[in-house]
């Protein structure tokens, strides 16, 4: 990386916006020790069994103004460098599987981009089932030597109450989670310094009360980054809900939207980054259901509320305490 680094400045010295032909760009890469390198990377392989590449934290790399076309060509161009090291190495009898970790929404923006989508292999992690967050607690429970047998329904009273708001309470504490098991032990964790602080032996319901209110002020913040992330004209457009009331029509949001001076060219997007991100929820039914309880698939949400028309939103209770939302 140096000597090329070197040839490169002795080439064109301090120059900016200097663009390189595919022939100018190659020679410079393979004109050094390329070569010679992944013939000893292959020598060195071959006393192993198997190479995992793991390719993760991309998204801390772009620009905070949010992902543009290029960064969308570079996951395309990593996607394709990694498949050639597969076939090099196998050419070698050399096993290497490359796994590429992306969100899911940076994904959907990547097959729309992408002309023979369909030919890579995609596997779905987002969590859609909550026993399975409980089991995730749980684990961290036993881990932490907690005494009692290994059941859930066990161990969970042992830390906290079991029911607030005449709701069960691990049940409370995963709906305002948005099925992410990273939200959800920021939620625990905020419920049990307030416990800790207050010298409870466990989580009462007044340190839930306290804990939800950090917490949602926290999700916020997180929530507002990611949908800067993929949409940079939309700037802290969570705050335009301020105060609002809790169940919306469509109308309604695009009011609020238009008071908080958005443009009207950006209403529909907006909508959708906001069912994408479970921050509106649909009400079919007397229950509300949210982008995980249709495995994130936006179409068959669309489809939904152009069958139903004029539908009802929820925002999600999550964001109620930062928001200081109306919940009557």
């Amino acid at each position: 990386m140096e000597k090329i680094s070197s040839e490169y400045r002795s080439k064109h010295g301090d120059k900016t916006n200097v663009r390189l032909n595919a022939s100018s760009l190659t020679e410079m890469l393979y004109c050094h020790d390329v070569r010679d390198l992944s013939k000893q990377v292959i020598e060195y392989m071959r006393q192993k069994e198997v190479c995992w590449l793991l390719f993760d934290n991309i998204d801390k790399g772009w620009p905070t103004s949010g992902l543009e076309h290029e960064d969308l060509l570079i996951i395309r161009a990593l996607i394709d460098a990694t498949k050639k090291i597969e076939r090099q190495f196998a050419k070698s009898s050399v096993v290497v599987n490359t796994i590429l970790f992306l969100r899911n929404d940076v994904y959907e923006l990547l097959v729309k981009e992408t002309s023979d989508r369909g030919k890579e292999a995609s596997v779905l992690l987002d969590w859609t089932d909550p026993d399975l967050l409980r089991e995730l607690v749980r684990l961290r429970i036993v881990f932490n030597n907690v005494n009692g047998d290994d059941s859930f329904n066990s161990l969970w009273p042992k830390i906290c109450v079991s029911h607030y708001s005449g709701e069960e309470s691990s049940q409370y504490l995963i709906e305002r989670s948005l099925m992410r098991p990273r939200f959800l032990l920021n939620l625990i964790s905020q419920c049990k310094s307030f416990a800790i602080n207050l010298n409870h032996d466990r989580i009462f319901d007044e340190d839930i009360e306290k804990g939800l209110a950090a917490y949602s002020t926290d999700l916020l913040t997180d929530i507002g980054y990611e949908i800067h992330d993929v949409e940079n004209d939309i700037d802290d457009v969570l705050y335009a809900f301020i105060g609002s009331k809790a169940t919306v029509k469509k109308d309604e949001i695009k009011l609020v939207l238009e008071e908080f001076g958005v443009d009207s060219q950006f209403y529909e997007k907006i909508f959708e980054l906001l069912l994408w991100y479970g921050f509106l929820g649909l009400k079919i039914n007397d229950e509300t259901k949210y982008i995980y309880d249709f495995n994130y698939s936006m179409k068959l949400m669309e489809g939904i509320i152009k069958k139903k028309g004029d539908i009802q939103y929820l925002i999600n209770p999550a964001f109620w305490p930062a928001l200081m939302i109306d919940e009557t």
